[in-house]
């Protein structure tokens, strides 16, 4: 739906887009000229659609749009309007929410300015969020992984049985633009090395060759309605094969590292949650990249996205994505996988603003910010008081692409540390809330960075106060 920022280290996306608005005046008088909606205003920057608010701006798919009827509206009314407009259905969620293709020429605000007279109708403008960028591990014992001491998941680790390194009963959910399940320090290894921490529908078959997506019976084994989704999906092609477009596309490889890459094997690095030389946490891995980066992530396959991690049982999803502006659909997603158990993580933004970025500013996602080797905020890292945590992502050493290994930065990757926290913990006690995982999590942060942490009110009652600073919210994890 909307345009998320690869939270990366060679680039701050929020600074060029901050760059950009000045650039195309995008300011408060701008704003005031677009159309406003419940989600932003509807503006043209250089031609194109946007919706944006006094942070910035998501790029709109303009080749959807979501709807829902309110209590009082029937079918029919929906079936009516929506024929009258020509747009046709593409997809529903278990929220009611259902997605609508615009027919190409008839315009976006036209449809939205007919479709928003009907008082009975709820719409979610769809827009593209961007990405946010003692082991045995060879880059581990080179101190190139800095942040596993820093953490202390080291510590976590020398626990009493294999389940402190991550027990494969618990389910990561990494939505991203693509990951190389192929990887020798995810995928099958060789040798002793010859386990995999991707997660494996087991009601699927298995394909013919585990490394040929096309080589699948062909049909829906357990009748999700994806056929062939052995590991995991792509909600951008529609198929069974989320490995990304190309190698130059290495965000979704390097997250689905730092939480679960297989841990004290020899090879490569040691991922938080990745098992002690045995499968550890699994990763479900969903692609809801597009193809050119400059678009990023569309609302509606992050709202499919989070639907199908539910149903296949995930236990948690990382997020490491986001955008400036809300959206309904993703929104109630979200709360039903709440309600349902998984707890949700996400970063705080790369745009070095006082706010949150979306996801990370939904109710119950666990928001998080970035940290340097030396415990003070990175340098592009969103803020407030009202993100929950911080971790690591600065100088981030994961795997990349083609059995490669890089280094890359942001709040993207400090998200899935939290996840892999969270991982740890439920493999340890998995009857573990989501409220008591939060509270812990929070309750374990270091007040690092010589910021000022104020006491300030929960809000739930016990305890009573929290200590806050806007710069690291709880503080680091721990």
């Amino acid at each position: 739906m909307c345009i998320l920022s690869l939270l990366q280290k060679n680039a701050s996306l929020g600074a060029l887009l901050s760059s950009f608005i000045l650039l195309t005046g995008l300011n408060n008088q701008s704003l005031a000229q677009g159309t406003a909606t419940p989600q932003g205003n509807l503006i043209r920057i250089e031609g194109v659609w946007h919706l944006a608010n006094e942070y910035g701006a998501d790029r709109v798919d303009t080749s959807n749009i979501a709807l829902r009827g309110k209590p009082q509206a029937t079918e029919q009314q929906l079936n009516e309007l929506t024929a009258q407009l020509g747009l046709s259905l593409i997809g529903e969620s278990k929220t009611g929410w259902k997605d609508f293709a615009i027919p190409p020429g008839s315009g976006f605000l036209p449809i939205y300015n007919s479709l928003r007279q009907n008082q009975w109708l709820e719409i979610s403008i769809n827009c593209y969020y961007k990405g946010l960028l003692s082991p045995n591990d060879p880059e581990f014992t080179s101190q190139n992984q800095w942040y596993i001491e820093k953490i202390k998941a080291d510590k976590a680790w020398k626990g009493h049985d294999n389940n402190t390194f991550g027990s494969n009963t618990v389910t990561i959910a990494i939505i991203d633009d693509g990951f190389d399940w192929q990887h020798r320090d995810i995928g099958p290894g060789t040798g002793a090395n010859n386990y995999q921490n991707v997660f494996l529908n087991p009601g699927e078959d298995a394909w013919a060759d585990p490394d040929d997506p096309s080589t699948g019976n062909g049909i829906d084994d357990d009748n999700n309605g994806y056929v062939d989704d052995w590991k995991g999906w792509d909600f951008i092609d529609n198929d069974n094969d989320p490995r990304p477009h190309s190698n130059n596309d290495p965000h979704g490889t390097h997250v689905a590292g730092i939480a679960g890459a297989k841990t004290n094997n020899h090879i490569d690095i040691a991922g938080i949650a990745g098992g002690n030389n045995r499968q550890g946490c699994r990763l479900l891995l969903l692609r809801v990249g597009h193809p050119d980066p400059a678009i990023g992530f569309p609302a509606s396959a992050q709202a499919d996205a989070i639907e199908y991690a539910v149903d296949m049982g995930a236990d948690i999803i990382n997020m490491s994505y986001g955008g400036y502006t809300s959206n309904l659909s993703v929104s109630d997603q979200l709360q039903l996988a709440y309600d349902s158990g998984v707890f949700l993580v996400a970063g705080s933004g790369n745009d070095s603003q006082n706010t949150l970025i979306y996801p990370a500013a939904y109710p119950h996602v666990f928001s998080v910010g970035a940290t340097t080797s030396n415990d003070s905020k990175r340098y592009d890292s969103n803020y407030s008081r009202r993100m929950d945590a911080s971790a690591p992502g600065d100088n981030i050493t994961s795997t990349f692409p083609n059995n490669a290994v890089g280094v890359s930065g942001g709040t993207s990757m400090a998200s899935p540390m939290v996840a892999a926290t969270a991982a740890l913990m439920r493999s340890v006690n998995p009857c573990l809330s989501n409220h008591q995982l939060a509270d812990m999590i929070r309750e374990r942060c270091e007040k690092a960075g010589g910021y000022n942490y104020q006491k300030t009110p929960s809000g739930i009652g016990s305890p009573p106060y929290e200590d806050l600073s806007e710069e690291m919210g709880h503080g680091r994890i721990n």
